[in-house]
């Protein structure tokens, strides 16, 4: 059950990493945005721009985004969600910026009224690696640990030197197959 458990969790990995390589490789063509108007006067913001993702979090929006909207910009416009002032860490791709005056530029026009706000930033790259991990790990386990010498059971191990083909494993019940080459050494 284990096995099954972590083969679906590997498969269900794989696609999400076939995904972020998507649009990490879109990332570098088109600039998308997609914001949202949660409860009360806070908005959300994610934003995908040559390689990394971009979370925003701004206090007192404008009323007039409800829900959600989305814009994808071919030419590279990056929406200056926060001054590059307002840097406060920056390590491998990984960025926090807090603002307290935030003025958006070209890509929503909201005028000039400060709004709050806080972006982390994070570099696809990074997902990339987790969601490889899981896979990796179970082609890891498949191709190196469960690999059994010639001569022992396929499924408990035991030394089948001295049985035929057709023969069953005295621990386990599994068939002997038809080349089974001497014992364990």
């Amino acid at each position: 059950m284990k096995r099954r458990i972590f083969n679906a969790l590997a498969a269900v990995s794989v696609v999400l990493l076939l995904g972020v390589v998507g649009l990490w490789v879109r990332s570098f063509w088109v600039s998308d945005y997609l914001m949202w108007r949660s409860s009360g006067f806070y908005s959300r913001a994610i934003s995908a721009y040559r390689g990394s993702l971009d979370i925003l979090r701004a206090d007192n929006f404008p009323d007039r985004f409800d829900g959600f909207f989305h814009i994808a910009v071919g030419n590279m416009t990056y929406p200056n969600w926060v001054q590059p002032s307002s840097l406060k860490w920056h390590l491998l791709g990984f960025a926090y910026y807090s603002d307290p005056d935030l003025h958006h530029g070209d890509i929503i026009h909201l005028g000039q009224a400060p709004i709050p706000a806080v972006e982390v930033s994070f570099p696809l790259w990074f997902f990339i690696l987790f969601f490889a991990l899981l896979p990796f790990i179970r082609w890891y386990q498949g191709e190196f640990l469960c690999r059994r010498p010639p001569g022992l059971c396929v499924k408990c191990g035991y030394d089948l030197g001295a049985h035929k083909p057709g023969d069953k494993c005295p621990e386990c019940g599994t068939p002997v197959p038809a080349q089974v080459k001497g014992g364990a050494a």
